[in-house]
């Protein structure tokens, strides 16, 4: 009899751990030709931490900063702080995160989204292909995808945006997003 309970509690073990399939994170929205794909708003986000979480939510979810800078030294028109982790910079403005640039593969978003993955694998979390940023790609060695904010499905195009870079390799480098506006 335990050893029947054992096998059934091992076969249910196994059923909870496959994994569910993953809802593409990539969109289409024809009704915005010059950029109709956009990044649902909840990929928007590094170890946790979202677009628009408060300086105390940063610090609540990953601690205290290995650095803090703020005021005159940042030279940025638009952020008025600038928190630094290993492998993350987190840039806030009116104490909101409006900015985060990840320099390790350490740092992934909801849905796996990080630097060093294929672009194969870039384009399974999307679902589907991705066109790239023509502006952007001719001015880099790399292929580069500036992809919009989505917000409840539709473009939002207030600036924010997903930019991420693959080498000529096919590998992700650079992974960010952020704002050009506050």
């Amino acid at each position: 009899m335990r050893v029947l309970a054992v096998v059934a509690i091992l076969a249910l073990g196994a059923c909870a751990s496959e994994e569910v399939p993953q809802q593409p994170i990539l969109r289409i929205d024809l009704t915005t030709p010059d950029e109709p794909e956009c990044i649902v708003d909840s990929e928007f986000a590094f170890g946790g931490v979202r677009l628009g979480a408060s300086e105390q939510d940063v610090l609540g979810i990953l601690g205290a900063p290995i650095r803090r800078q703020t005021g005159q030294a940042l030279l940025l028109d638009y952020v008025d702080v600038v928190l630094t982790y290993p492998g993350l910079e987190i840039y806030l403005f009116q104490d909101r995160v409006v900015d985060m640039t990840v320099s390790t593969a350490d740092w992934t978003t909801p849905s796996g989204m990080r630097l060093g993955m294929t672009q194969d694998e870039l384009f399974e979390i999307f679902g589907m292909p991705a066109q790239p940023s023509p502006w952007l790609t001719e001015r880099s060695e790399d292929t580069v995808y500036d992809i919009y904010f989505c917000n409840g499905g539709e473009v939002v195009e207030l600036g924010t945006s997903f930019r991420i870079h693959v080498g000529s390799d096919g590998i992700v480098n650079a992974l960010s997003f952020g704002s050009d506006t506050p």
